[in-house]
């Protein structure tokens, strides 16, 4: 379920729009870059499909909250299911 809301905030961290001072929100491609080599675009918009990251529509472009995802990252590369992971996780960088 896609939720639609319009955002405006400060564009910071590589492209990434900061809303109210607290929260991150990027494009799936945006996050895959901060989060790792090893996350793709195509798995930012599965988390959203399969494991609740939420989505929020401003016009055509779909935003994912940081944070969120970065706590679906962490559990995803701890779990014993699916394909291993090849590299560390990576701390996502602060502004």
């Amino acid at each position: 379920m896609t939720l639609m809301v319009w955002v405006r905030g400060v564009r910071t961290l590589g492209g990434m729009i900061r809303v109210l001072g607290e929260e991150y929100y990027g494009t799936a491609a945006e996050l895959a870059a901060v989060l790792g080599p090893d996350v793709t675009p195509a798995m930012i918009r599965r988390w959203a499909d399969r494991a609740g990251l939420p989505a929020y529509r401003d016009g055509r472009t779909v935003l994912y909250p940081l944070a969120r995802a970065a706590e679906i990252d962490r559990s995803v590369r701890r779990s014993a299911r699916g394909r291993p992971r090849r590299v560390a996780p990576a701390a996502p960088r602060a502004a």
